[in-house]
C-alpha cells in the first residue's frame, strides 16, 4: 500500500513539472484541481489519513495543500507544515536524483562528499558512490546521539 502512494506521490510531482499555469491566486488552478481529484477519494475513503503536496517550479512555490486530519479521532486538520515518519522511503528518490546529476557530469561517483557537503569524515575519504552503496561506514543518524536535535526540521 506505500508502494501506491509513492506512486502517487511521483505522479503528482511530474504533473507539477509539466504544469505551465502556476498562479498563487485564490482561483484554484488546473493543478491544484487535479491533485483534489487524486488526493480527495483517498481521504473521503479513509485509505489514507491525510496527505500534504508541495510542488514547486524552480524556486517558486507552486502549490502547498494539506488534506485530512492529522488526528482522526478529535477531527484536526492537517497543516501543510505537518512532520512525517517516511523512513527510507526517499532514498531511491535521492539515487536517482544524484545519478541525474551523474549522467550531466555535474558530479562524480567517485568524488570525495566533502566537495559537495561539509561533513566531518574524521579523515577519511568517503564517495559519493559509497553513500549510494551503504559502503562508507558512516553511522545511520538516527544511531547518533545528536539524533534527536536535527530530526525536527521547519520548511517553509
Amino acid at each position: 500500500m506505500k508502494i501506491y502512494y509513492l506512486i502517487i506521490l511521483s505522479l503528482l510531482i511530474f504533473i507539477s513539472c509539466k504544469t505551465k499555469d502556476l498562479s498563487t491566486s485564490k482561483t484554484p488552478t488546473s493543478l491544484e484541481s487535479k491533485l483534489d481529484s487524486l488526493i480527495k477519494p483517498y481521504i473521503d475513503s479513509s485509505k489514507a489519513a491525510g496527505v500534504v503536496v508541495a510542488a514547486y517550479h524552480g524556486n517558486e512555490k507552486s502549490i502547498l495543500k494539506a488534506y485530512g486530519y492529522a488526528d482522526l479521532e478529535f477531527k484536526i486538520n492537517l497543516p501543510t507544515d505537518a512532520s512525517f515518519e517516511i523512513g527510507s522511503v526517499t532514498k531511491q528518490f535521492t539515487a536517482a536524483a544524484i545519478l541525474q546529476l551523474v549522467d550531466s557530469a555535474k558530479i562524480n561517483l567517485d568524488d570525495d562528499i566533502t566537495n559537495y557537503i561539509r561533513f566531518n569524515t574524521q579523515g577519511h575519504k568517503v564517495t559519493v558512490r559509497q553513500l549510494l552503496s551503504h559502503t562508507s561506514g558512516i553511522k545511520g543518524y538516527t544511531e547518533l546521539p545528536v539524533f534527536g536535535t536535527i530530526s525536527v526540521h521547519k520548511y517553509n
